[in-house]
């Protein structure tokens, strides 16, 4: 797969990948792409911010359906998935369903206050220090 056929994620700054969007009906290209990113040999970092809209069910059950089973590799070479989410409550009550997630999907679940945090965080579960 290019880099020019990913359209759920933006990977211009790979191995720092970002979620561009969604629609519903979107978690077969999703898959192809994370199928491709999972066939890289370096590890890579996922962000998501909080303007991304809501998911429709099924995309969610077939997103999730595929991480239970991936949960293995993908945890070998996703260092993280890092959501950014500026409201401090909301923040809060998201960590609580991160490490239920993580648990869940083998990944370290990350959230951010803003777009320049989750861009340090990647920075240091990519290589380990601040850059």
């Amino acid at each position: 797969m290019m880099l020019d056929d990913f359209t759920v994620h933006d990977v211009t700054d790979f191995p720092v990948v970002r979620m561009r969007r969604v629609w519903p009906g979107y978690a077969t290209q999703w898959e192809t792409e994370m199928n491709a990113l999972m066939a890289q040999t370096a590890p890579f970092v996922v962000i998501f911010d909080d303007r991304a809209p809501a998911e429709v069910h099924e995309d969610r059950r077939a997103r999730g359906i595929w991480l239970k089973q991936n949960k293995k590799d993908l945890g070998r070479i996703c260092r993280a998935v890092i959501a950014v989410e500026a409201d401090p409550v909301t923040r809060m009550a998201m960590q609580a369903q991160a490490l239920a997630a993580g648990k869940a999907f083998g990944l370290a679940m990350v959230i951010a206050s803003s777009a320049s945090e989750a861009e340090e965080k990647a920075r240091v579960l990519l290589y380990g220090e601040d850059r």
